[in-house]
């Protein structure tokens, strides 16, 4: 009779002790998706600063095919410019026409573009001469991200006058 308390003893300890691996097992699993659904919730902002960059770029272009000239050749080396859409499409502003979606902040610097006087026409930072018909272009995306942290992320690219317009 001894021996049937031993073992029914054991039978429960082998049950707690089922219950407490599968709790942990399930909690682990618990935290592991919500770390997973932190990252992909994080990994939203870079993805549509991303986009908005390149949309950024793409309007950029459509003033450049429009008019290089009326749209590109007057803007400032340097300055921060920011974009904006009217009934008529893109314009370039100094003005900031305020969050897009709600968070982010897109702004322009178009800088001089100088190339090698020896007949390759490569880019130089420096020395040259200037190329008036290219213009560096960095669209940079400004926001704050859920965790109250300051990010920004830029893009640099070259346009050019391939029309002469």
């Amino acid at each position: 009779m001894y021996r049937v308390k031993l073992y029914k003893g054991i039978g429960l300890l082998e049950l707690v002790i089922a219950v407490a691996i599968i709790v942990i097992a399930l909690l682990s699993f618990a935290q592991a998706a919500v770390v997973f659904l932190r990252g992909a919730i994080l990994s939203e902002e870079p993805q549509a600063a991303s986009y908005l960059a390149q949309e950024g770029i793409e309007a950029v272009r459509s003033l450049r095919d429009q008019s290089w000239t009326t749209n590109i050749t007057p803007l400032i080396n340097g300055t921060q410019y920011y974009l904006s859409t009217s009934s008529s499409g893109w314009l370039i502003t100094t003005t900031n026409p305020g969050p897009i979606q709600g968070k982010f902040t897109r702004s322009i610097v178009l800088e001089e573009v100088r190339r090698d006087s020896g007949g390759k026409s490569d880019i130089l930072l420096s020395g040259g001469s200037v190329d008036p018909n290219t213009r560096k272009l960095t669209v940079t995306i400004q926001w704050i991200d859920q965790q109250g942290v300051a990010r920004t992320y830029s893009v640099p690219t070259y346009i050019t006058n391939f029309t002469n317009n």
